[in-house]
């Protein structure tokens, strides 16, 4: 079997659950996002990115920012659920976040 159809047939046979963010996830990212919109007015608008790729790359934010970050990176800023693509220990932090 090929690759691409190993792929897609363990794609099929999964239950394609998502996770939702919960109360507490969905404030944890209103606040990331107003942190980088606050970013906005003390560094220029194309800079942020860097700012928060080199917080996040050197790892000097907080666990707080840590947590935040992954969310905002799997839920593609809050717009979508976490797919079944990313596996979690069950000790995640992140799961105190999700409905799962």
């Amino acid at each position: 079997m090929k690759f691409d159809e190993l792929n897609k047939h363990m794609s099929d046979t999964e239950g394609n659950t998502t996770k939702q963010l919960n109360q507490e996830g969905g404030r944890l990212l209103t606040e990331y996002h107003k942190f980088i919109d606050e970013l906005h007015v003390w560094v220029n608008k194309e800079d942020v990115l860097k700012v928060i790729s080199m917080i996040s790359a050197e790892k000097i934010g907080t666990k707080k920012f840590a947590l935040a970050n992954r969310l905002d990176i799997m839920t593609n800023g809050g717009k979508t659920g976490i797919t079944d693509k990313f596996t979690f220990n069950k000790e995640d932090e992140l799961l105190d976040y999700t409905n799962g």
